[in-house]
Parts: C-alpha cells; sequence; structure tokens
C-alpha cells in the first residue's frame, strides 16, 4: 500500500503503518492534507477526546510526533527552496 499526501505546498508518499493528520488531532483545527491510496487500503482512525490523553498516557508520543512534525517540515523547506 502507497499513499500520496498532498498540501498546497508539497506532495509526498506514505508507507504502510504511516500516518497523517497528526496535525488536526493536535491543533483541533480543520486538515491541512489530502491523501489519495494507490490501491485499496485499510485505515483506523483516531478522534481528538481520545488522542489527547494519549499525550499523557504514552511516554515519548508527544515527542515522538514532534521530530515526526520536524522532519515533515524540513522537507516542506528543502521542497521550497528547489
Amino acid at each position: 500500500m502507497r499513499a500520496r499526501a498532498e498540501s498546497a505546498f508539497t506532495s509526498s508518499w506514505r508507507a504502510r503503518r504511516d500516518y497523517f493528520g497528526e496535525i488536526s488531532l493536535i491543533d483541533g483545527k480543520p486538515r491541512s492534507a489530502t491523501v489519495r491510496a494507490e490501491s485499496d487500503l485499510t485505515t483506523a482512525s483516531l478522534v481528538t477526546w481520545n488522542f489527547r490523553p494519549l499525550l499523557d498516557e504514552v511516554p515519548g508520543l508527544a515527542q515522538a510526533l514532534l521530530l515526526v512534525l520536524c522532519e515533515r517540515l524540513r522537507a516542506v523547506e528543502q521542497a521550497a527552496s528547489r
């Protein structure tokens, strides 16, 4: 399974067990990207009221999310500077 995540600024591929939509879970605002699948896939969803407690209950989750957000931001910055 591969899925493409697209926004006004960049396009990237997501792989099995990857995730998207974390920004909306964190800030509560509408999603900032669109995801299109190349093939059939199964997804799971998580709502804010179940996500927020996980940040306190799962050690390292907030840091792991932050690291991924930083990686994705740097990729957008690199793409924009080309």
